[in-house]
């Protein structure tokens, strides 16, 4: 995940059992390449806003 500037803030490993939550518009971020099989899922939630 980076900050504002393009500067690396943090890695996440891919530990097993591992939860990773975060505000993806928020925080620019990349995916890499699995060296092994793994299982992943993504969501978005969404507001709609009111007129």
């Amino acid at each position: 995940m980076y900050d504002d500037n393009g500067t690396l803030i943090d890695t996440v490993v891919p530990n097993e059992n591992t939860l990773v939550v975060f505000l993806s518009d928020k925080f620019p971020h990349e995916v890499l390449p699995a060296k092994k099989k793994r299982h992943s899922i993504a969501g978005w939630f969404r507001v709609d806003k009111t007129l």
